[in-house]
């Protein structure tokens, strides 16, 4: 069984420090195979680099973070479009120095995957910062990292709105707006915050299709609404995610549009990056 979950509220504290001089890049921009006119530039955007901790002492960690090396990535996608990271068809296949160190070797059984299932994404998805993480720190002397691998996105540009109107604010209401089905699993006030309606939706499929969700009244105005928090579940063919809406007014029937990615497409961009070090 795959679960992963991910809440605004809760998300854990992670020191972010670049604390080498980046000295030069060699870097092979991508262009995306369905679209020649449109290209991913790949860049080294930071460096970190983490030594054991002091005498063994856990409280002696450098940047507080876990032994070993992360390089930050920045692609650059001028057209946009950027809307998903797919972490299971992502592959960073080596991570060494130039002495030909294995970077993504560990021998803790802490520390950080060698990518992260939600990095990173700007608006209109025209730059990602995605970190790619090694348990260990560069030999001595080594003065460059080479990564080589391919990051996978899901990509779309175009859109189609579907309404639900004089939805009753209930659970096991149905909201009929689209190609999804979707369930009101709760709605009520949220365990956190000052906000007066929470409205927890349900679905028995990915809802990566699903660009937005808006809450709109009785007299078509848009309520005040922010994503507070996504569960998704996996066990073979089974899938079932919830996916938790705050609104700012409490309302007894609720108007729901939901736009949906119309054009969307799965991409991978190779990564064949050199990062010099300068230390």
């Amino acid at each position: 069984m795959i679960l992963s979950c991910r809440c605004s509220m809760l998300k854990a504290f992670r020191a972010k420090c670049i604390v080498a001089c980046l000295v030069g890049f060699a870097v092979c921009p991508t262009t995306l195979a369905d679209d020649a006119a449109s290209k991913t530039k790949v860049t080294a955007y930071g460096l970190r680099v983490v030594p054991k901790p002091f005498e063994g002492n856990d409280m002696m960690r450098a940047f507080h973070a876990f032994e070993g090396t992360s390089v930050a990535i920045l692609l650059e996608q001028p057209s946009g479009g950027l809307i998903s990271f797919d972490s299971d068809s992502s592959k960073i296949e080596s991570f060494t120095d130039d002495k030909g160190k294995n970077l993504l070797e560990s021998t803790s059984e802490f520390g950080m995957p060698a990518l992260p299932m939600s990095p990173e994404i700007g608006e209109g998805g025209k730059a990602v910062v995605i970190e790619i993480n090694g348990g260990q720190t560069p030999t001595k002397g080594a003065t460059s990292l080479k990564i080589k691998g391919k990051l996978a996105f899901k990509a779309a540009t175009q859109k189609k709105s579907y309404t639900h109107k004089d939805l009753e604010v209930k659970e096991e209401a149905k909201i009929e707006a689209g190609p999804i089905p979707l369930t009101i699993g709760r709605a009520g006030k949220p365990e956190w915050g000052e906000e007066p309606l929470e409205i927890v939706l349900q679905a028995k499929k990915h809802l990566d299709e699903v660009a937005s969700i808006r809450f709109l009244d009785a007299d078509g105005k848009e309520i005040e609404s922010s994503e507070s928090g996504s569960m998704t579940m996996s066990l073979g063919d089974s899938v079932s995610v919830e996916r938790s809406y705050t609104l700012a007014k409490k309302v007894e029937k609720v108007t729901v549009e939901i736009s949906y990615w119309t054009d969307m497409k799965a991409i991978e961009i190779p990564v064949d990056l050199t990062v010099s070090l300068g230390l």
